[in-house]
């Protein structure tokens, strides 16, 4: 019998919803949740969601709010192992609602951890509701 070998890519394709890692104190319920399923973030106070880039060496992170208010932007960092150093960033423009923004790092070969970023400022918020439409809400990441 004959056995054939696949070769696998040197790089896992990597797809997932962005989740909640770390919030305000106020916040802290929504540590756990994907980000698309929180309703309104209202809570003052900066939020990341934190995933594994391991395998990958390029990510992207695409978010596209369904409402906003206030002026704040997300960025996108992979970390070095400690978690708290940046290794690389990516800032994005402001949230606008129903507009996508796309987040990229590349050459992230030995970084272990990325995390998108945002911080909520006093009288702001911002939803990610899902829906069908071609307008509904991303918020996810998407590595190669």
């Amino acid at each position: 019998m004959a056995f054939s070998r696949t070769q696998q890519p040197q790089y896992a394709d990597s797809q997932g919803y962005l989740v909640i890692s770390a919030t305000p104190v106020a916040a802290r319920n929504l540590i756990g949740k994907r980000l698309i399923d929180v309703g309104a973030i209202d809570v003052e106070g900066d939020y990341e969601c934190e995933f594994a880039t391991d395998g990958m060496n390029t990510i992207e992170a695409v978010l596209r709010p369904s409402a906003v208010t206030g002026t704040f932007a997300p960025t996108l960092r992979s970390m070095y192992y400690n978690r708290v150093v940046t290794r690389d960033s990516d800032a994005g423009a402001n949230f606008a609602a129903g507009v996508a923004e796309t987040l990229t790092l590349t050459n992230l070969r030995g970084a272990q951890v990325a995390k998108v970023t945002f911080s909520v400022p006093a009288s702001g918020s911002v939803t990610f509701a899902p829906g069908t439409a071609f307008t509904a809400a991303l918020a996810e990441y998407n590595g190669l």
